[in-house]
């Protein structure tokens, strides 16, 4: 009659590291505007990571990050890159993976200028020809207005020195004024700019 021995068991789980990717690889983003970097996150939450920013080289940690993917909203004065130094999870294994960089470039508004003093005078039937000159990026999408209405779109801008050719109808005996004003310019990015 001897004791019977009772197994003893232990389970040991492995946890894996946790991981975190950033992207998208590059973005464009008009000045004074924002930028949505996405990090996707593996292993179990919370989060926290660790991000450099190529422009003053310092380090920013989120903590507390408690979904995946995360998004990382940054506003960049100038073109920047984001790039991960360091994972962290709950389970608090060492050497999480981090990989991808993230580039945000910061495109200046477009600005779209009447060329000198337009003034013009013309004889009823013939055209007139505006000079506008565009900073920003091609191709370009201006509005303008005539005497403070009657708003006309022009797109595909495919150039920084445009000439805009109207043709004014007076329907009366005696000689008419016509003013036009640049409303809007949006370029190829798209940003929307200024007007002069």
């Amino acid at each position: 009659g001897g004791c019977l021995a009772v197994p003893v068991t232990t389970t040991v789980q492995i946890k894996l590291a946790p991981t975190a990717v950033i992207s998208p690889a590059s973005q464009n983003i008009c000045q004074g505007t924002s930028a949505n970097i996405t990090v996707t996150l593996t292993g179990t939450a919370p989060w926290t990571i660790v991000y450099n920013n190529s422009v003053t080289n310092t380090n920013t940690t989120i903590s507390g990050i408690l979904t995946s993917p995360y998004t990382l909203v940054v506003s960049p004065a100038g073109n920047n890159t984001y790039t991960l130094v360091s994972v962290n999870d709950a389970v608090g294994c060492p050497n999480g993976a981090v990989s991808g960089s993230a580039q945000v470039v910061v495109k200046p508004l477009p600005t779209a200028a009447i060329q000198g003093n337009a003034d013009q005078t013309i004889c009823t039937g013939s055209s007139a020809t505006i000079p506008i000159v565009f900073t920003g990026g091609q191709p370009y999408s201006l509005t303008y207005n005539v005497n403070g209405a009657n708003p006309v779109t022009i797109t595909g801008i495919n150039t920084n020195n445009y000439n805009l050719v109207v043709s004014p109808v007076n329907n009366g005996t005696s000689p008419a004024t016509f003013n036009y004003a640049l409303t809007a310019v949006v370029d190829g990015i798209p940003c929307t700019g200024n007007v002069f």
